[in-house]
């Protein structure tokens, strides 16, 4: 990537956290106030983005590349594998509070979707009801993490108890892993 993209991206997200943090609105936050906060120019904002809630959206995806090359490296179950994803999350929680913040759950849920389908292909669990399965585990997910995220016990034994509970609700995430009869 183009360091002045990136650098221009960098940029824009900080913009957007400080706003959070700020508590300003996201739906009446301007352009033209997230360009002067990063010190770009808006028809720098227009070569990169189409609207505000593609800076997040970007960043969810890189966040998911990321997770994505993490679990490359090992090998994982159900339960190593919720225990990372709280890690991971946690990890980035001010990307978290932004999906939150600007009200685009829905993407982040589609694109966890669409990462349970390659967590079902390595694990040959794709079948016919592969949709279904990927997104009842993305949206109980989000909803999940969005309530562990609530939570101020960030401790190792938090983690491992949140992928329990997890896993006790989601019978060992059986669809993700092996394919349901």
């Amino acid at each position: 990537m183009d360091k002045r993209v990136e650098r221009t991206q960098k940029l824009l997200l900080q913009s957007l956290m400080m706003f959070n943090l700020k508590n300003k609105n996201f739906y009446e936050l301007s352009i033209r106030d997230l360009c002067e906060e990063a010190g770009i120019a808006r028809q720098t904002f227009y070569r990169n983005y189409l609207v505000k809630e593609d800076i997040i959206i970007r960043q969810i995806s890189n966040v998911m590349s990321d997770f994505r090359s993490v679990l490359k490296q090992q090998s994982f179950n159900a339960s190593g594998f919720i225990q990372l994803l709280i890690q991971f999350w946690k990890q980035n929680q001010e990307t978290f509070a932004l999906i939150e913040w600007a009200g685009i759950s829905n993407e982040f849920i589609r694109q966890l979707a669409n990462f349970n389908k390659l967590v079902m292909e390595q694990h040959k669990a794709f079948g016919k009801n592969s949709d279904y399965i990927a997104n009842y585990y993305a949206g109980a997910t989000y909803m999940f993490l969005k309530t562990f995220m609530e939570k101020d016990d960030f401790s190792k034994e938090a983690y491992a108890k949140g992928a329990a509970v997890y896993n006790q609700l989601t019978n060992q995430c059986k669809g993700l892993f092996e394919p349901l009869n």
